[in-house]
C-alpha cells in the first residue's frame, strides 16, 4: 500500500476530513434525489459515495488516505487508487 504524505500541512487532516464529510453528505443527498434514475446512474453514484466514505474513514483512522494499488514497471512508478 502507498501512503501520500505530500499534502501534509498544519491542520490538513481537519481540512480534508471536513471536505470529505461535506462531499459524502452531498453525494448521499444526490443519490437520494436520483432514486428514480436508471441503474447505471445509481450504481455510478453508489461507487463514488463508497469511495468518499472510504477516504473519510482512512483520514479519521490514519490521518491520510491509503492507496491500494502501487505499480512499478522498471523505473516507472504509479500510484493508483
Amino acid at each position: 500500500m502507498a501512503w501520500l504524505f505530500g499534502l501534509n500541512f498544519p491542520g490538513g487532516i481537519y481540512f480534508f476530513s471536513f471536505v470529505s464529510l461535506l462531499m459524502t453528505f452531498f453525494l448521499a443527498w444526490y443519490f437520494w434525489q436520483e432514486k428514480n434514475s436508471n441503474l447505471t446512474m445509481r450504481l455510478s453514484l453508489a461507487l463514488i459515495l463508497a469511495g468518499a466514505v472510504g477516504n473519510l474513514i482512512d483520514r479519521i483512522l490514519f490521518g491520510t488516505v491509503v492507496d491500494f494499488f502501487d505499480f512499478m514497471i522498471g523505473s516507472y512508478h504509479w500510484y493508483i487508487f
